[in-house]
């Protein structure tokens, strides 16, 4: 049995902090609260089952997933798979992780087709990147192949980007001016021969 100390609205809308007691130890969890009325909406001196504080345990722990991946996400852009990884490095279980991303998938804070459209933009007009160092580059950020490749057509097809001018300007910019040079900065910068 495990002794409730206090019962609040937490700050985050729609959610209760509950303090515990457990082995002598305060505990805090935060829940929806749709869970709370489920299990009872307990208050201060109500004892709580092992089974409910495990329910408590894994809703909270899918709120702290949730909170984690929005700050990642107000950094910086990332893909489910990026976003998933680093919860995992951070220590939440796949369960909470799953939960996390979909929520913020659901909500549309991650577009992958909107960020992909933006980075090969970036790569190829911006950083002069070829069509295969931005595959290569993307991939590894957890974008797939297909995705990929699909973004580069359409950007092509709506004359957003162009790879021809997008190697004629890194030639002049790194003075490739002979066919040999400028075939090997091609090769280096992931440009087919064009």
């Amino acid at each position: 049995m495990y002794k409730v100390i206090y019962v609040k609205e937490s700050r985050q809308k729609g959610y209760i902090s509950i303090g515990l007691v457990i082995d002598g130890k305060r505990e805090c969890y935060t829940v929806t609260n749709t869970l709370y009325g489920e299990i009872g909406s307990p208050v201060k001196g109500d004892a709580l089952e092992s089974d409910t504080v495990k329910v408590l345990a894994e809703d909270d722990e899918r709120f702290r997933a949730l909170r984690r991946a929005l700050s990642l996400l107000s950094y910086a852009d990332n893909s489910e798979r990026t976003l998933t990884l680093k919860l995992l490095r951070a220590g939440f279980s796949r369960s909470a992780v799953r939960f996390a991303v979909e929520d913020c998938v659901a909500h549309g804070y991650i577009n992958e087709r909107e960020q992909l459209m933006r980075l090969v933009s970036v790569l190829a007009n911006s950083k002069l990147r070829g069509p295969m160092y931005i595959k290569q580059s993307l991939m590894g950020k957890g974008y797939s192949a297909s995705d990929i490749d699909a973004a580069i057509y359409e950007l092509c097809e709506k004359k957003e980007i162009d790879f021809k001018e997008s190697l004629h300007r890194l030639a002049e910019k790194m003075g490739a001016n002979d066919p040999e040079a400028r075939r090997a900065l091609a090769y280096k910068y992931g440009f087919r021969e064009l």
